[in-house]
């Protein structure tokens, strides 16, 4: 059993905080004021992160770390890219043909009004026409809005059928009949999250992904197991990139606390100072193992569910309440915008309900620790 990075991991850890502290920090709150996405640097960025179909999840773990050190959305991007893995093997043909330009992501609308964590309450429809589709509904919570693509999931089975009506359908942006409006969120601003709504949209036969719907007789094939799988690893990055700009925020408070000074010493000294910064240190260091342990699973093909849940609840709860100790240890300073902890603190909070909120994660933990004949009500 390994705890440590090898030398290799070590020195592309190094590399990518560099890149972040030096690139992506000085930049980072007025990406945020303006909502702009350094584009620019999105070829070092996926360099680091590697293409979705072929990411060592281990090292894009430990990029999702760094980079969110120095913007949490850049982090966010790259979480996004390696976390995709699953969705696009068996759908490269179908996306590819639509990413243009710098901009290669994907934008995910699965999220309805009526459907969030339950996948199965899916409305939006897909009827047949002809020999391809067309698709109505509303999706929201779809980040990457301004994505030249995006994987749009829609019921072509019955509402009683549940998860196992549910198709997936690659749809460009420029499709006829797709309409978007903008969220203005707390946080995470510089990329943009809101409403896709599909008004007849047609979708040619092709571009129907992973073999139909989701009662698949390949099992692992349909559009819901990608998106179990996609969820499960998912986590893990999130829980990485809270605890990144969770990590860069207490090294900064350690820092100020040594040179600071109050009743003429300074204030690390200060058991109301030092003891919240030692819990925070902890608090992380268990939070990071966790995060590792469940793309160390992925990595060997293993089951991570349990793990990924676990951090998707805990880790994004806990960055924000040691976000919060950070801000009121560095004071007056601590509460405006000439300091980035006020926007990470930001960018952490939705992560609390994004891919799931807190309940959700809390429920899958029961289902396994006490069988789903106990699941909670």
């Amino acid at each position: 059993m390994e705890f440590g990075f090898t030398a290799d991991q070590q020195e592309f850890r190094q590399r990518v905080r560099e890149f972040a502290l030096k690139e992506l920090l000085p930049g980072y709150l007025e990406r945020d004021r303006t909502r702009t996405y350094p584009l620019d640097l999105q070829v070092r960025i996926r360099e680091f992160i590697g293409r979705p179909t072929e990411v060592d999840f281990i090292r894009s773990g430990i990029a999702v770390e760094e980079l969110a050190r120095g913007d949490l959305s850049c982090a966010f991007w790259g979480e996004a890219a390696a976390g995709s893995s699953p969705l696009y093997s068996g759908a490269e043909s179908s996306l590819g043909k639509y990413i243009t330009g710098d901009n290669d992501q994907v934008g995910l609308a699965l999220t309805e009004p009526e459907a969030g964590a339950d996948l199965g309450g899916i409305r939006t429809t897909a009827r047949p026409e002809g020999d391809g589709w067309v698709l109505d509904g509303e999706k929201n919570s779809v980040s990457y809005l301004n994505a030249p693509a995006f994987i749009v999931f829609a019921r072509t089975g019955e509402p009683g059928d549940g998860w196992r009506g549910v198709s997936a359908f690659a749809v460009p942006r420029t499709a006829n009949g797709l309409e978007f409006e903008e969220f203005d969120d707390l946080g995470c601003r510089s990329i943009p999250r809101g409403v896709v709504r599909l008004h007849g949209v047609r979708v040619p036969p092709e571009d129907q992904l992973w073999g139909g719907r989701g009662d698949d007789p390949s099992h692992r094939a349909g559009p819901f197991r990608h998106m179990l799988e996609f969820f499960n690893t998912n986590k893990a990055y999130i829980g990485l990139m809270s605890i990144g700009a969770t990590q860069q925020t207490l090294d900064e408070i350690i820092e100020y606390a040594k040179r600071r000074e109050a009743y003429g010493r300074p204030i690390a000294r200060y058991q109301g100072v030092a003891f919240p910064v030692a819990e925070a240190a902890t608090y992380l260091e268990m939070a990071r193992l966790l995060c590792y342990k469940a793309l160390w699973l992925r990595q060997q093909n293993a089951d991570h569910q349990l793990e990924g849940a676990m951090a998707k609840w805990f880790i994004p709860k806990k960055c924000v309440e040691i976000l919060n100790d950070c801000m009121v240890i560095r004071g007056h300073l601590g509460y405006s915008e000439s300091l980035p902890i006020a926007q990470r603190l930001r960018d952490v909070a939705g992560w609390q309900i994004g891919d799931g909120p807190p309940q959700i994660q809390k429920l899958m933990i029961s289902r396994r620790l006490f069988g789903r004949d106990f699941e909670p009500m």
